[in-house]
């Protein structure tokens, strides 16, 4: 599916409608992240297995509607569903995924002189 397409309908994203990316964006958004952490970590079957399903199960639960409001119940570095849907209504926010709510993160290490780098990620 064409990324550029998903991200221009304003419309709430289904959790089976969410996992539909172009077999590229698989490949480099969720597969390459865990082909290079296995290089640099070596994890052994069980921890990669962990690791996955961790990131599986976040990406569930960003893309569903149904759990937003327990969205104030996350640690404020998560990327909670409500800070992710708002990435599927307008284009250039809240991206990050699926775990750590990189924008947050930068607010917070470097100040509030950097909110513009949800503008250019």
């Amino acid at each position: 599916k064409n990324r550029s397409a998903d991200s221009s309908i304003n419309l709430p994203s289904l959790v089976t409608a969410a996992m539909a990316v172009s077999p590229a964006e698989y490949t480099f958004a969720y597969m390459l992240p865990f082909v290079i952490g296995s290089m640099i970590f070596r994890p052994n079957d069980v921890e990669l297995v962990t690791a996955a399903g961790i990131v599986s199960v976040c990406n569930l639960m960003i893309h569903s509607p149904s759990l937003l409001l327990l969205g104030k119940y996350y640690p404020k570095w998560w990327v909670t569903p409500e800070k992710h849907l708002t990435h599927h209504s307008y284009k250039n926010s809240h991206i990050a995924a699926s775990t750590l709510d990189i924008d947050y993160i930068v607010e917070k290490c470097f100040g509030n002189e950097n909110k513009g780098i949800k503008q250019v990620i």
